[in-house]
């Protein structure tokens, strides 16, 4: 499983998922979260269950106003992550945007599953983590809060500070577009991409603009897509199939009520 999400990441540029893959691949990344999750009670495995369907949009009527990214007037196509393609573009500005909450769901052919991924964060360096089902995780459920330089972690119904060098690197990749970008630019798997403007559309009951996708990795692997961005151009959505039957959706909302705290003193 951590190649195949590993690469939907890439395609997505969605950090959060990002973390859960390379913590499969590289043991460094996953040093933190691996050690708790052995000595915390194990949970029920994530339900079975068929892949996410692609959220439902609405066309807009030819007369609605939009002020989205304007379209474009064809296609783009590139090899590497670049602030020319509107989705990427989108998806880095989302990062830079505090308070923010990302939600992820992740169907994995190889085991019929879908786990889950919750991050909310409110200003660098400051995120809240929940991840269920995970495959990098055992499937067990990991609870984390990283208030740099210090990583708390909940083990059964206790939290407790734990001992982690990773947490300024995490946070800062789940929180920081300019680091996100280096490492995905670094990580190198995308052999090229195509993004096509579909057109206005609403999603939730607000306006967008819709994108199409289709991404190359290095290893063969083919992904196709759809993004949604609002008018603040943001990421609001976006909904990612790959060539193996992964399938990952993932929703960005930014409220201003939420606040990341030490869950102990």
């Amino acid at each position: 499983m951590s190649r195949r999400i590993c690469t939907i990441m890439v395609v997505l540029c969605f950090a959060a998922l990002f973390l859960a893959a390379c913590s499969g691949a590289t043991q460094p990344a996953s040093t933190a979260p691996t050690t708790a999750a052995s000595s915390s009670q194990p949970v029920a495995a994530a339900p079975t269950k068929a892949p996410p369907a692609e959220p439902t949009a609405t066309a807009l009527p030819p007369t609605a106003e939009l002020t989205a990214a304007p379209a474009l007037p064809a296609a783009l196509s590139g090899t590497k992550i670049d602030m020319n393609n509107p989705i990427f573009k989108a998806y880095f500005a989302v990062y830079n945007k505090f308070p923010r909450r990302t939600r992820a769901e992740v169907f994995d052919p190889k085991t019929q599953q879908t786990s889950t991924m919750l991050i909310e964060t409110d200003a660098k360096d400051h995120l809240h983590l929940e991840m269920n089902g995970m495959g990098s995780t055992g499937g067990i459920t990991i609870s984390m809060v990283i208030i740099s330089p210090t990583t708390y972690l909940k083990q059964g119904a206790t939290w407790q500070k734990v001992p982690s060098v990773q947490a300024g690197m995490m946070s800062s990749m789940l929180t920081n577009a300019d680091t996100l970008q280096q490492l995905l630019n670094a990580f190198g798997e995308l052999a090229s991409y195509t993004v096509t403007p579909v057109g206005p559309e609403n999603v939730n009951g607000l306006p967008a603009m819709a994108y199409s996708s289709e991404f190359t990795m290095k290893d063969g692997t083919t992904s196709k897509g759809k993004a949604w961005i609002g008018p603040d151009g943001l990421l609001t959505r976006d909904h990612i199939e790959t060539s193996d039957g992964a399938v990952v959706t993932t929703t960005y909302e930014f409220d201003p009520n939420i606040k990341v705290e030490a869950p102990i003193p």
